[in-house]
Parts: C-alpha cells; structure tokens; sequence
C-alpha cells in the first residue's frame, strides 16, 4: 500500500491496486519546495511501478525530512517490490515509529512479514490495521487469507464475510470462502460461490478450477472437463489445470488425453522449479503406458 498523503500539500487518497489516472495538487510542481517535489516525483514513479526511481526520490525527500512517515512507509513499499524485505522493514518500522496510529503502514509491514514468512506477526499487524480502520477491506481480505493458510477457518470465514459486506464485488473472495466451505465439507455452498466469483469475473482461471475440482469430486466428470478446459483457456500457463484434467480423463478412460495433460502439466511445473507431484504423474503414466 502506497500513502500518498503529505503534510505540505493536498492529501492525495490512493491505494495499490485501484490507480487514479492523474494526480492532482493545487501547487505546481515548479513552485514546490525541491524535497516537495521529489515526494509528488516518487509517488508518480511509484504509480508507475518504477521503483528504484521511486526510492532515489524518496531518498531526496527523506534527507531534507528524514521522519516522514509518509515517505519511509512509501519507500519500504517500493523496497518491498524490489524484494529487499530487510530494507522494507526498516523503513516501515521507522514509519510506525513516528506515526504509530498509520494503519497503511501496518498493513504493508503485515505483507513483508507474510514475505519473510512471519506469519504471527503479519496477523498481528493485519489486526492493528483492522483495528485503526475497521473498514480497511484489503487488510481485512488478507488477514483472512492468512488465517485460512493458518488453519484457522472460522476466522478465515468470519474475514471473508465481513470483505464481502465491505466489497460484495470481488470474485476472489468469493472463490477463497468457496474453498473453506469445500474443506468444510459444504459443497452446495462452495459451488454457490465459484459460481458467484465466475459471474463476476467470467474469466477466472482459478475459480473455474476449483469448481471443477469440485465437480470431479462429486463423479460429474464431463462437466469438470469443461471447467478444466476453460480454466486452461484463460491460463495456458496453470499447471494444476492440466495435471487435474489429467486425472479427470483418466476417469473416463481418455489414455492420450490423459497422457498429454501429464507432459504439459509436468512442462510448466518444471519451468516453476516445482516437482512435488512429479512422482505421482511418473506413476500414473507407467500405468496407463502398461496396460497399452
């Protein structure tokens, strides 16, 4: 998250994901003070995802006001896109320091800490987020992100819920509380809502594939295929999608179909450096290849 407010100009309201398409402020940029201007420069590098520019401009403002929680919690955003988590850390911590009711600032050290894999203590700045602003809706729909990967589904839930009461309009937590309602052994109530996210987004790779998973689970194989296929269609690169259609084809005994899922999907898993099902395909393809 990116906080555009500064103290010397016009409060600028901006998130991460939803980019204004010009910024506006009542001072020139020529009138400007040269640590002012360097702030309105490195947000607009920032909006453009030009992050190393972003932090030579914060860097500028930083030594003419070296505690602006505004620019340190800017910066560590940028540092954070660069994968320098450390560096990230230092800056938003510093942020905290001299604001600490900045709930911008706690959700972007909840996402570095989630990087480092500090999962408790991303939690507890996700919940200091909510805490300041109970309607910071992103910080509300990671958190329940995070408890879910936690093992915590009733708070997993209880987030989702109140993000689709928040924003009732995003497909991806309609497809997320899909899957906890799946574990949960509540199919009806997971097909209701991959079904909801795919009307909002008719375009979603991972949705269709949940659903169809949820298909072929329950022996309705010809539609899950058709899931599969439009799951791959709107992501040739998903690998699961493949290796999932595989296993559905082998259900209704489609040994080539089978077979040219298995080598795709082993094709774009190796490209991923990942290799955890790796095993299981060699031996589903030694059988197919024995009884042919």
């Amino acid at each position: 998250r990116i906080h555009m407010k500064y103290t010397n100009l016009k409060a600028f309201q901006f998130t991460a994901l939803v980019i204004l398409a010009a910024l506006s402020c009542q001072v020139a940029l020529a009138e400007m003070p040269e640590h002012h201007k360097s702030f309105y420069q490195g947000n607009k590098a920032l909006i453009g995802k030009h992050y190393k520019s972003a932090i030579k401009f914060y860097n500028e403002t930083l030594t003419a006001e070296p505690n602006l929680a505004d620019a340190l919690n800017n910066r560590g955003f940028a540092k954070f896109k660069l994968g320098d988590l450390e560096g990230a850390l230092a800056d938003v911590n510093a942020s905290i320091q001299q604001n600490d009711h900045f709930a911008k600032s706690y959700f972007n050290r909840a996402m570095i800490q989630e990087a480092r894999n500090a999962k408790q203590d991303a939690l507890q700045d996700y919940s200091k987020a909510i805490q300041i602003n109970p309607k910071y809706k992103k910080a509300t729909f990671y958190r329940g992100k995070l408890k879910a990967s936690l093992g915590d589904d009733k708070g997993a839930f209880a987030d989702f819920n109140r993000y689709i009461i928040l924003e009732p309009n995003r497909a991806e937590a309609y497809n997320y509380r899909g899957l906890l309602f799946e574990k949960q052994n509540q199919p009806t109530e997971a097909l209701n809502d991959y079904n909801k996210a795919l009307s909002l987004d008719p375009e979603y790779s991972t949705a269709y594939l949940n659903r169809a998973n949820l298909k072929r689970n329950k022996g309705n194989y010809t539609e899950a295929l058709a899931d599969y296929s439009l799951a791959i269609k709107y992501d040739h690169q998903n690998a699961m999608a493949y290796f999932n259609r595989a296993l559905c084809r082998r259900q209704i005994s489609d040994v080539v179909g089978t077979l040219h899922d298995l080598h795709t999907a082993k094709r774009l898993f190796a490209k991923e450096h990942d290799t955890h099902l790796f095993e299981e395909m060699a031996q589903i393809e030694s059988q197919l290849k024995m009884k042919h």
